[in-house]
């Protein structure tokens, strides 16, 4: 035992270690100097993807001069200068410890430790969201993403090219800035707590499309028709759907003084039908708006209306011959009638008139008109021996639609 007085100091050393290190102090009876305080001054993060961090460290107290040991995840303690990089660890939890020992070979009995996470895994990423037909008629449309892993600390979004920058934490969608009609590119990756960013970002390519579809409508058959039915074709200048067999059956597609069938769709931008008069005069065909949609889910506009006149030439009769037998030079007289319901003009003379002749028998056509509609062609001065009988020629009445 020595008195307080005495200038007496015992060191404890460890063979075991390197250059027989210092594993504690015994007091200072003289001066009472206190043992060194070690301080972890720059540390990966509580996660952090690198397998070699590097820890910066410093002490205090004691009598200065410090020096370092080290030890990772239990092992013996080790010199080390501040900057100290690890060997390569797998991914897990490690703990670092530090401590110091100053010049008079005091060391710090209580070492600075630091628990951390090794993850190398980088996280998926994934979208919850996609547009229909990868077409949006949204000027700003919006995304929703996930990752089926646990460690997400947040988002990186890039979208068209531009570089990656990040959501803030927790937020799990993103809302395009107001886009004029083109394609565009979404690109999102997940970052873990580690700073683990995917390395294949999911990726989506869009379109956005505010143009609704236009359709025409257009026919071969002429704007006067003679015969009730004619084909129509609707072309639309862009792929639509929602356009089916029914819808010639419902105001979608209207025909006014006739109706529809036969519907045929021929791609899915052009579809026919037939259209069938229901009476002489204009038959207009339409399709209404907003019933088929493109991609983008923009509803058709109205088709200009196609319009065609079906009318038929007026109808003419002719009478019996006056006499069934006649004597040569008697005559013989027919009545031409015209008849039609907008009749506007008929014209018949003796050229328009045939004369129809067997065996010897012959004429000559002379033509009395006895009202609008009604003229008598007389066969005078008849000669020979046979039949004689009468057509009209064409172009002889005009109805109201020409």
């Amino acid at each position: 035992f020595y008195p307080p007085s005495s200038n007496v100091r015992a060191d404890f050393w460890d063979a075991a270690t390197q250059g027989g290190l210092l594993l504690a102090n015994a007091l200072n009876w003289a001066t009472g100097a206190p043992a060194p305080e070690t301080t972890i001054d720059a540390a990966p993060g509580a996660a952090t993807g690198d397998p070699t961090p590097t820890f910066a460290f410093s002490a205090t107290g004691g009598s200065g001069g410090w020096s370092y040991q080290v030890s990772v995840d239990g092992g013996a303690f080790a010199p080390a200068a501040s900057g100290f990089t690890t060997a390569a660890l797998g991914d897990g939890e490690h703990t670092f410890r530090v401590r110091a020992i100053d010049s008079a070979r005091h060391v710090d009995p209580t070492p600075a430790v630091y628990t951390f996470v090794v993850d190398t895994a980088a996280p998926d990423t994934e979208f919850l969201t996609r547009l229909l037909g990868a077409a949006t008629n949204n000027p700003t449309p919006r995304f929703v993403f996930s990752s089926p892993d646990a460690d997400v600390d947040h988002y990186e979004v890039s979208f068209d090219g531009v570089t990656f920058d990040p959501l803030a934490d927790g937020v799990i969608t993103f809302t395009a800035p107001a886009l004029a009609d083109g394609t565009y590119t979404l690109r999102v990756r997940a970052v873990d707590g580690a700073g683990n960013a995917d390395p294949t970002p999911a990726e989506y390519t869009f379109r956005v499309d505010t143009a609704a579809p236009t359709v025409t409508l257009t026919s071969a058959a002429p704007a006067l028709i003679r015969t009730r039915t004619f084909r129509v074709t609707a072309t639309f200048d862009e792929p639509v759907f929602g356009l089916t067999r029914d819808d010639i059956a419902t105001p979608r597609v209207t025909v006014e003084n006739g109706t529809a069938s036969n519907f045929v769709r021929v791609s899915v931008s052009v579809y026919t039908f037939d259209v069938t008069a229901a009476r002489e005069g204009v038959v207009t065909v339409n399709v209404a708006p907003s019933f088929a949609k493109d991609a983008a889910q923009n509803p058709n506009t109205a088709a200009t209306p196609l319009t065609r006149t079906f009318a038929v030439p007026p109808a003419v009769t002719i009478g019996p011959p006056s006499a069934a037998r006649v004597r040569a030079g008697a005559a013989v007289s027919f009545l031409v009638t015209y008849a039609d319901p907008t009749l506007a003009t008929a014209t018949l003379s003796a050229r328009d008139v045939v004369l129809h002749r067997t065996g010897t028998a012959n004429g000559r056509v002379v033509v009395t008109r006895l009202s609008a509609t009604t003229f008598r062609v007389t066969v005078v001065g008849v000669t020979g021996s046979g039949t004689l009988g009468i057509s009209s020629g064409p172009g002889t009445a005009v109805d109201g639609y020409g």
